[in-house]
């Protein structure tokens, strides 16, 4: 018995088989990815009739597919969403580029005005940020640790101040 494509990409990435939590994921894709991604997994659309739509070759359509939902099913990808209500708004920013369109590290350089170096302090601190998102279960505590990280350490004091 042979599986379709949409139910061997449920079951290979372990993505959620109801159409609300997918959409749900879906949102943070650019607006062409969450339409290939609906049309396809959610809607039931065939991989031919999306080609012919976008003009590409199938195989194309196909291996785009099969990189969303790895994409989609990913630890950090899903980290980064469930943590993006407690971020800041330019994190929150920068994750949604970073993670969910997938850009890669020059195109934020150019996009944000920053050098690299820069880009890799944020993109540090945002992952700590959403690890200790992570790691809290309390959600009365969530706020409290997410100011602290979020706010700059104090210098030590000397024993001659």
């Amino acid at each position: 018995m042979s599986m379709s494509l949409r139910e061997n990409i449920l079951r290979t990435c372990r993505l959620p088989r109801t159409d609300v939590l997918l959409a749900g994921r879906a949102r943070m894709l650019t607006h062409d990815e969450r339409e290939l991604v609906l049309a396809v997994l959610v809607r039931g659309q065939s991989v031919a009739s999306m080609a012919s739509l976008m003009g590409e070759p199938v195989g194309t359509v196909r291996s785009r597919l099969w990189r969303l939902a790895r994409r989609l099913a990913s630890q950090k990808f899903l980290d980064v969403m469930r943590a993006l209500p407690y971020l800041s708004p330019e994190d929150a920013a920068l994750g949604r580029m970073r993670y969910g369109q997938n850009l890669p590290r020059r195109e934020l350089c150019s996009r944000l005005g920053i050098k690299r170096y820069a880009l890799t302090r944020r993109l540090v601190n945002l992952n700590a940020q959403v690890q200790a998102i992570r790691r809290v279960r309390n959600h009365s505590l969530l706020r409290e640790a997410v100011e602290r990280l979020s706010q700059p350490a104090e210098p030590a004091l000397c024993a001659d101040d």
